[in-house]
């Protein structure tokens, strides 16, 4: 069987200076659906981005209660039974994201995706039948970052609907409950397991080459008094990632030693750990890749042993011969010189099975987005580099009045970025916003309201976009309205948002509106969260 190639890993000590504009995969291997902007979620919510082909496959439309009826992966599952809700969500999953939807996306000159994901993904870690939701996801998402991979994209993978639900009473969250069960030991051991597996797939499994970032959560609840052990977990997310490339053999900025130390002093990563180890030889089979037995020793031993090897295993001749990383992940093959360096171990006596360039970004949501309590940052226990990514949506209300100019004011004037790089909380970049609004903005007016977002967002590291599509609309007044509001492609199809992420209608959108140095202080703009729109989607 020939050798798994060996790629020398680069430290770096943030995201790729070319992951900067980019687009979300909403809706593929996590469906949702979203109700109108100012309207409770129990009085009128709606399936969104794909409510005909969500009506297809068998799932629901409850106005009165989300949680009543199949309006959901969990509650579709429930209601068609395990191989029925297998067979509808792969038809599902192989129509809504293609080859095609790839080329187009990398005509408009984005680097970046970032895909939105449910803990059932890994199928091990759910608990049935109490939970049940399809099967199949895993190959699905291969496909999509082998796809990804030859386009040249950067992908974020984002732990977006959580073991236990992170969230009440959002579709994002995989089950539509006000039973918010995520913030305890046992449902924050089964998402930090999930990490692991996805740590170690984006460096064994060359399907994974384009990964640059894993995201531990997805909108966590506002209130920071409902979300005991958040700040615990940041913690274990980042030490259980550094303990995998550990034992991988990863280099890194930082030295990752220190993981194996933090990782004694913590029982949910160790119980974690404990549960992924079977699960990556499991996970790294589906990618036909052996895991190196040096590796699983080192992990193995780092459950016990506080005082961790002084070098990471070196690699063995395990597995199957992969491609290597495409154009954007690595520079273009230009000679069999150049192919067999790349697939050359390191030469300073660290050799690594990983096929990753580097370690990964730990990302998580700033501190900022908790407006309630004593909020929670990832900042005090990154190891290695890290990101925060910040969501904001001014249609639910809570951040600027509904008219352009009140908009575009708040917008040119926000101070977020600022105020996150002053509790360390960089690079920075905001991974969620849309056009969407509250006044019926017109077309010039959505072209504005673009503009403004992207003067700012532009001042930060990344932006990215939701969604890259939608479905049909149910209700055709509100179709057209929708697709150019939250559809990526919609909004370049329409002409009001440029073809080229780096241009504007307007370059001097914001000079206008902003305020002299010596004005008065901006006031505070809380995130569009759980607290200020209903059942957003996200």
């Amino acid at each position: 069987m020939p050798a798994l190639v060996l790629l020398a890993s680069q430290a770096v000590a943030k995201l790729p200076a070319s992951y900067k504009y980019g687009t979300n995969l909403g809706g593929w291997l996590l469906v949702r659906r979203i109700a109108k902007p100012g309207v409770d979620l129990f009085r009128c919510s709606e399936p969104w981005m794909n409510p005909v082909e969500w009506a297809e496959i068998g799932g629901e439309y409850c106005p009165t209660d989300s949680a009543s009826c199949a309006a959901s992966e969990w509650g579709l599952a429930r209601k068609l039974g395990q191989k029925p809700a297998n067979e509808a969500f792969l038809k599902h999953w192989k129509s809504w994201f293609t080859q095609d939807h790839v080329n187009q996306l990398k005509a408009l000159k984005l680097d970046h995706v970032r895909i939105p994901l449910g803990f059932w993904i890994v199928e091990e870690l759910v608990e049935a039948p109490a939970e049940l939701y399809a099967q199949g996801g895993w190959m699905e998402l291969k496909r999509g970052l082998r796809q990804l991979q030859d386009a040249g994209f950067h992908v974020t993978l984002d732990m977006h609907a959580l073991p236990g639900v992170s969230a009440s009473n959002q579709m994002f969250a995989g089950n539509v409950t006000s039973d918010v069960q995520f913030y305890k030991d046992h449902n924050y051991q089964r998402a930090l397991t999930w990490s692991a597996v996805l740590t170690s797939m984006s460096h064994l499994d060359p399907d994974f080459s384009s990964v640059v970032a894993i995201e531990c959560i997805n909108e966590p609840l506002s209130d920071a008094s409902l979300t005991p052990g958040l700040e615990q977990y940041y913690s274990d997310f980042v030490t259980i990632t550094r303990v995998i490339e550990f034992a991988i053999g990863v280099k890194c900025e930082a030295d990752l030693r220190k993981s194996i130390q933090r990782l004694s002093q913590s029982k949910n990563a160790l119980a974690a750990l404990r549960a992924a180890i079977p699960l990556i030889v499991t996970y790294a089979g589906k990618g036909k890749v052996d895991v190196d037995p040096k590796v699983l020793s080192v992990l193995k031993s780092s459950l016990s042993n506080p005082s961790p090897v002084a070098t990471a295993p070196a690699s063995t001749q395990t597995g199957n011969t992969h491609a290597i990383p495409r154009s954007k992940i690595h520079p273009a093959i230009t000679s069999q010189k150049d192919i067999l360096r790349r697939r050359s171990p390191v030469s300073d006596g660290q050799n690594s099975q990983s096929k990753h360039k580097s370690c990964l970004v730990t990302v998580a949501m700033p501190k900022r987005w908790q407006w309630k309590g004593a909020s929670n940052s990832m900042a005090n226990h990154t190891l290695g580099p890290a990101a925060y990514d910040d969501h904001m949506y001014f249609a639910y209300g809570g951040v600027a009045d509904p008219n352009l100019k009140s908009y575009l004011s708040t917008m040119c004037n926000q101070q977020h970025y600022q105020d996150a790089r002053k509790i360390g909380e960089t690079p920075y970049g905001h991974g969620e916003f849309s056009l969407a609004n509250n006044f019926n903005a017109t077309h010039d007016q959505l072209r504005q309201w673009g503009d403004a977002q992207r003067y700012i967002f532009n001042q930060e590291q990344f932006w990215t976009f939701w969604s890259f599509r939608l479905g049909k609309v149910m209700e055709p007044k509100l179709s057209q309205m929708m697709i150019e509001s939250w559809s990526y492609l919609g909004a370049v199809e329409v002409g009001i948002w440029p073809k080229d992420p780096t241009d504007f209608y307007n370059p001097s959108i914001c000079k206008p509106y902003l305020k002299s140095p010596g004005s008065a202080a901006e006031p505070v703009i809380k995130p569009s969260g759980q607290d200020s729109r209903a059942d957003s989607g996200y």
